[in-house]
């Protein structure tokens, strides 16, 4: 699914230019909150936070809903669509130990992954309790798409 260009406004910054640029990523850094998970650089801004200035964008979205709830086998009329928060990870960053139970009566997660400049992309989903791993592999992506994943969450 193709979401197009957000137009993501941040509080304090302003317009964030995708790819976004180093010198971009560490003014927002600067503005962002550290994230609570303490294993990596990563900081983290909520809803209220943020806006969208480009109106092809929700479409986009809910586009992109639609298809992974058929993915996920999931009735898309059943499901409303919220964003939760944005991060974003310092270089060499990982996350570990995330748990999205967190917001009430979740049932999937979609990871939407903006266009930017990096190396590395891995992402290894490890459900606790359960030998099931999950592996995307965003090595290759091109830097100037999208890319997501969804995933249930535990």
């Amino acid at each position: 699914s193709s979401v197009g260009f957000p137009g993501l406004c941040v509080n304090g910054e302003g317009h964030v230019a995708l790819p976004l640029l180093p010198a971009q990523a560490m003014s927002l850094a600067s503005k962002g909150t550290p994230h609570p998970v303490k294993q990596a650089p990563l900081w983290q801004w909520l809803p209220k936070q943020i806006s969208f200035a480009n109106p092809s964008f929700t479409p986009g979205v809910f586009k992109l809903k639609q298809d992974t709830c058929k993915l996920l086998g999931i009735d898309p009329t059943k499901v409303s669509f919220v964003l939760y928060k944005v991060l974003l990870h310092g270089a060499g960053g990982q996350t570990l130990n995330l748990r999205n139970a967190s917001v009430p009566g979740s049932v999937a997660s979609i990871v939407l992954m903006p266009p930017a400049l990096y190396t590395g992309g891995q992402i290894t989903v490890k459900r606790e309790g359960s030998s099931n791993t999950q592996y995307y592999d965003f090595v290759t992506r091109n830097s100037y798409d999208f890319a997501y994943f969804s995933l249930f969450d535990c």
